[in-house]
Protein backbone atom coordinates (compact mmCIF):
# COMPACT_ATOMS: atom_id res chain seq x y z
CA UNK A 1 0.00 0.00 0.00
CA UNK A 2 1.47 3.79 -1.03
CA UNK A 3 1.97 5.86 1.62
CA UNK A 4 0.83 9.23 0.26
CA UNK A 5 2.48 11.46 2.79
CA UNK A 6 5.88 9.61 1.79
CA UNK A 7 5.16 8.38 -1.74
CA UNK A 8 7.10 4.89 -0.78
CA UNK A 9 5.48 1.53 -0.13
CA UNK A 10 6.48 0.92 3.73
CA UNK A 11 7.25 -3.02 4.63
CA UNK A 12 5.16 -2.55 6.93
CA UNK A 13 1.98 -1.61 4.83
CA UNK A 14 1.41 -5.05 3.54
CA UNK A 15 -2.31 -6.06 4.62
CA UNK A 16 -3.39 -9.92 3.54
CA UNK A 17 -5.94 -11.69 5.43
CA UNK A 18 -9.01 -11.48 2.79
CA UNK A 19 -8.95 -15.02 0.73
CA UNK A 20 -11.03 -13.59 -2.22
CA UNK A 21 -10.76 -10.42 -4.13
CA UNK A 22 -11.18 -7.15 -2.26
CA UNK A 23 -14.18 -5.21 -3.07
CA UNK A 24 -13.93 -2.27 -1.25
CA UNK A 25 -12.22 -0.40 0.84
CA UNK A 26 -13.14 2.53 2.73
CA UNK A 27 -10.80 4.88 4.90
CA UNK A 28 -11.49 5.60 8.36
CA UNK A 29 -12.16 9.86 8.53
CA UNK A 30 -8.66 10.56 10.07
CA UNK A 31 -6.62 8.05 8.13
CA UNK A 32 -5.67 5.54 11.20
CA UNK A 33 -6.76 2.98 9.57
CA UNK A 34 -9.22 1.34 6.84
CA UNK A 35 -12.08 -1.18 6.58
CA UNK A 36 -12.16 -3.98 3.29
CA UNK A 37 -14.74 -6.03 2.19
CA UNK A 38 -14.19 -8.80 -0.16
CA UNK A 39 -15.36 -11.59 -2.51
CA UNK A 40 -14.91 -14.12 0.65
CA UNK A 41 -18.18 -12.67 2.22
CA UNK A 42 -15.23 -11.22 5.28
CA UNK A 43 -15.16 -7.62 6.14
CA UNK A 44 -11.86 -6.17 8.22
CA UNK A 45 -10.97 -3.28 10.08
CA UNK A 46 -7.40 -2.67 9.60
CA UNK A 47 -5.24 0.30 11.98
CA UNK A 48 -1.86 1.42 9.78
CA UNK A 49 1.17 0.80 11.84
CA UNK A 50 3.05 4.03 12.73
CA UNK A 51 5.65 5.12 10.10
CA UNK A 52 8.91 3.62 11.30
CA UNK A 53 8.01 0.78 13.05
CA UNK A 54 8.28 -2.72 12.28
CA UNK A 55 5.55 -5.55 12.21
CA UNK A 56 5.96 -9.01 11.48
CA UNK A 57 2.51 -9.24 10.30
CA UNK A 58 -0.49 -6.78 10.19
CA UNK A 59 -3.80 -8.67 11.64
CA UNK A 60 -6.91 -6.44 11.17
CA UNK A 61 -8.54 -5.46 14.18
CA UNK A 62 -11.63 -7.68 14.03
CA UNK A 63 -12.76 -9.15 11.83
CA UNK A 64 -16.68 -10.52 10.50
CA UNK A 65 -18.05 -13.15 8.00
CA UNK A 66 -21.36 -13.58 6.74
CA UNK A 67 -23.13 -15.41 3.94
CA UNK A 68 -23.26 -12.94 1.63
CA UNK A 69 -21.00 -11.12 -0.68
CA UNK A 70 -20.17 -7.55 0.65
CA UNK A 71 -19.91 -5.28 -2.50
CA UNK A 72 -19.07 -1.76 -0.66
CA UNK A 73 -18.31 -0.48 2.72
CA UNK A 74 -18.56 3.06 4.40
CA UNK A 75 -16.88 3.44 8.26
CA UNK A 76 -16.81 5.67 10.94
CA UNK A 77 -15.95 6.22 14.69
CA UNK A 78 -18.09 6.30 17.40
CA UNK A 79 -17.23 7.15 21.08
CA UNK A 80 -17.68 4.72 23.55
CA UNK A 81 -20.88 4.91 25.88
CA UNK A 82 -18.58 5.16 28.94
CA UNK A 83 -15.46 7.70 27.73
CA UNK A 84 -16.76 10.10 25.34
CA UNK A 85 -14.49 13.00 27.07
CA UNK A 86 -11.64 10.82 25.43
CA UNK A 87 -12.87 10.52 21.87
CA UNK A 88 -9.42 9.88 20.58
CA UNK A 89 -8.56 7.08 22.78
CA UNK A 90 -11.57 5.45 23.31
CA UNK A 91 -13.20 4.64 19.88
CA UNK A 92 -15.07 1.40 17.79
CA UNK A 93 -15.49 1.54 14.63
CA UNK A 94 -18.85 1.04 13.04
CA UNK A 95 -19.07 -0.62 9.95
CA UNK A 96 -22.29 -0.30 6.98
CA UNK A 97 -21.82 -2.40 4.07
CA UNK A 98 -23.76 -3.93 1.36
CA UNK A 99 -24.20 -7.75 0.39
CA UNK A 100 -25.22 -9.09 -2.74
CA UNK A 101 -28.31 -10.58 -1.36
CA UNK A 102 -30.15 -6.96 -0.79
CA UNK A 103 -29.23 -6.97 2.63
CA UNK A 104 -27.01 -3.52 4.79
CA UNK A 105 -25.19 -5.27 7.60
CA UNK A 106 -24.44 -2.70 10.72
CA UNK A 107 -21.35 -4.76 12.32
CA UNK A 108 -19.20 -3.21 15.20
CA UNK A 109 -16.34 -4.72 17.01
CA UNK A 110 -16.36 -7.73 14.95
CA UNK A 111 -20.41 -8.34 15.46
CA UNK A 112 -23.29 -7.74 13.34
CA UNK A 113 -25.38 -5.30 15.27
CA UNK A 114 -27.87 -4.88 12.31
CA UNK A 115 -29.37 -6.70 9.37
CA UNK A 116 -31.75 -4.43 7.27
CA UNK A 117 -33.25 -6.39 4.39
CA UNK A 118 -34.11 -4.57 1.28
CA UNK A 119 -36.32 -5.35 -1.76
CA UNK A 120 -34.13 -3.67 -4.19
CA UNK A 121 -30.60 -4.10 -5.68
CA UNK A 122 -28.30 -2.08 -3.69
Amino acid sequence: MLNFFTGQYPDNYIFNWHKANVRSISWLEDDIGFVSTAADSTIAVWLLPRLGTKSEANAPLWTYKAGTNFLSTVAFKIPKEKDKEKLQENVRICVFATGSDNSIHEVQEGKLKTKYETSVNI
